[in-house]
């Protein structure tokens, strides 16, 4: 017998799908903050933490450096959320759309070729 593939949950594409958005993400800004002539890119992930802990986790260490990262993964995740529950509502409204068409209301191609 012939082994069927697994199939993928939704939460189990999201997750991974969200993680190499956010890497891919907060590498594209680091490589454009160091491209733009600057020294710090700690400074970006000190940045995103800052919107939790004020101004004054610009002066901070490696620890709000890492929570800048985690929050920096969460909202990639929640934006990759966002797009998978948005793709799959249009996935269904095109289904329902095709089920609810008869033969009489389809339209007929624009052109036809020779």
């Amino acid at each position: 017998m012939i082994p069927m593939p697994r199939q993928r949950t939704l939460v189990s594409a999201i997750i991974p799908t969200g993680l190499v958005a956010g890497v891919m993400d907060g590498s594209a800004a680091v490589i454009t903050h160091d491209t733009c002539g600057g020294h710090n890119p700690e400074r970006i992930f000190q940045y995103i933490a800052s919107a939790l802990l004020s101004a004054d986790a610009l002066t901070g260490g490696a620890g709000i450096v890492e929570l800048g990262v985690l929050l920096h993964m969460g909202i990639a995740t929640g934006w990759t959320v966002e797009f998978f529950l948005a793709a799959s509502e249009r996935g269904h409204s095109r289904q329902n759309r095709q089920k609810r068409q008869t033969p009489a209301t389809q339209r007929a191609p624009a052109f036809a070729f020779p």
